[in-house]
């Protein structure tokens, strides 16, 4: 069991890129192990979508949305982050782009479409992926059983275009069965297909959609 101390306030920093090689496989390594992790992981799964999603999210320089908004202070934190790639300011960049998008979102109305897929699946997976339409791009809502057993998932998104967003990550299950919501930026209309896959990404065990 490795010591989540250790780990502590990377979660962001993995999934924002901030990372190195080593550093990534360090804590690839730790998610395994950590189901809070794991969770946090799951949690700010949607940010780098949620960034793309403000006028062209880049990691440099800042976006010009988030730019516009924040004070010279602010913009020039957001340089120094891009310089230094400390952990810390990387996780308050991630607060920050949920800050923005949760007002940006406020302000839009929301939409009640959804739909309902049926997962397909070569390995018995069973279950159903509701999406819901929202403003700034899509609800999801996995419930998902006779998942094989792995040390742990990556539910993706899919667009019209083929382009692929992470959505979620969520560790073993003894039962087999999930059950989680997570967000996507891309709109419903967009969405084509909902996977998930193994952890390195690479195995398809189920798919809804298309």
């Amino acid at each position: 069991m490795t010591d989540h101390s250790v780990f502590r306030g990377w979660s962001a920093s993995y999934v924002l890129g901030a990372l190195d090689s080593a550093e990534r496989l360090q804590f690839e390594d730790h998610l395994s192990q950590c189901e809070e992790c794991r969770r946090e992981v799951a949690e700010f799964a949607p940010i780098p979508g949620l960034l793309a999603k403000l006028d062209g999210y880049q990691s440099s320089p800042a976006p010009t949305r988030v730019a516009n908004m924040a004070s010279d202070q602010v913009r020039s934190e957001w340089m120094a982050l891009q310089r230094s790639r400390k952990r810390w300011r990387w996780i308050a960049s991630a607060a920050a782009a949920i800050a923005v998008v949760t007002m940006v979102a406020s302000a839009l109305p929301n939409s009640r479409e959804e739909t309902v897929w049926v997962v397909e699946s070569s390995v018995s997976a069973t279950g159903t992926i509701q999406l819901q339409s929202r403003a700034w791009g899509t609800a999801i809502h996995l419930d998902l059983a006779d998942l094989p057993p792995r040390e742990g998932y990556i539910a993706w998104v899919i667009d019209n275009s083929g382009n692929k967003q992470q959505v979620a990550v969520w560790g073993p299950t003894d039962s087999g069965v999930a059950v989680l919501d997570s967000t996507s930026s891309v709109s419903l209309n967009n969405v084509s297909i909902v996977a998930v896959t193994d952890l390195e990404g690479q195995e398809p065990l189920l798919t809804a959609g298309g």
